[in-house]
């Protein structure tokens, strides 16, 4: 007899099977399922606000002046008439007024107007009324790189060497020129020819 063809009774089949070899549903979510895993937070629609760390505030900054242009020792402020834009220094001395008379400075607002200037080109200095001054005003006080004095010899500014009238005399990158007073080149042609020569060299005119 073959064993293809071997036929059980019902009874021995459910005696030999008493127990179901395919696993119901709930039985094998049941086998299947993690015992040591954590429980999971259950989720809900509105998210946890974060938690964000504020650091404490910083003291308020302190306003600190800003750097002021150092000044020369026993170099005082220097009153002048003029905005000194193009550093042009004139020097005058009138004891009798606080910068010039209203003749010497119609004279000489002619010759900067001839010169192609202006008064707030330059810094019109009457030193009768700064006491001690002297040509080291010029590295602060009154920045100049052309100084032309009226009346003001070499000497009264301690330079450090001496040149006629009408001569363009370098020192310290700065030209210097002295000639006579205001008054007296408005009443001279020959002088006020003189001083038309030496202002042409010194502002290439």
């Amino acid at each position: 007899m073959s064993l293809d063809n071997i036929q059980l009774p019902p009874q021995l089949v459910r005696e030999l099977f008493k127990k179901s070899l395919i696993a119901s549903k709930t039985e094998n979510t049941r086998a299947n399922a993690p015992e040591n895993l954590p429980a999971q937070q259950p989720i809900t629609d509105s998210p946890q606000p974060l938690k964000v760390a504020i650091a404490p505030p910083l003291p308020e900054a302190t306003e600190i002046d800003p750097p002021q242009e150092p000044v020369l020792a026993g170099i005082p402020p220097v009153n002048f008439l003029g905005k000194n834009q193009r550093q042009i220094v004139v020097l005058v001395d009138n004891p009798q007024d606080r910068h010039l008379p209203d003749g010497q400075l119609g004279f000489l607002m002619k010759l900067l107007g001839a010169c192609q200037l202006t008064l707030a080109d330059v810094a019109v200095v009457n030193i009768a009324h700064d006491a001690g001054f002297n040509h080291t005003y010029f590295s602060q006080a009154v920045p100049a790189t052309i100084v032309i004095g009226f009346g003001v010899k070499p000497g009264q500014l301690k330079l450090p060497l001496d040149f006629p009238m009408y001569q363009i005399q370098g020192f310290q990158q700065r030209s210097y020129v002295h000639a006579p007073t205001l008054t007296e080149l408005e009443n001279d042609k020959e002088e006020k020819m003189k001083l038309w020569a030496i202002l042409k060299m010194l502002f290439q005119l």
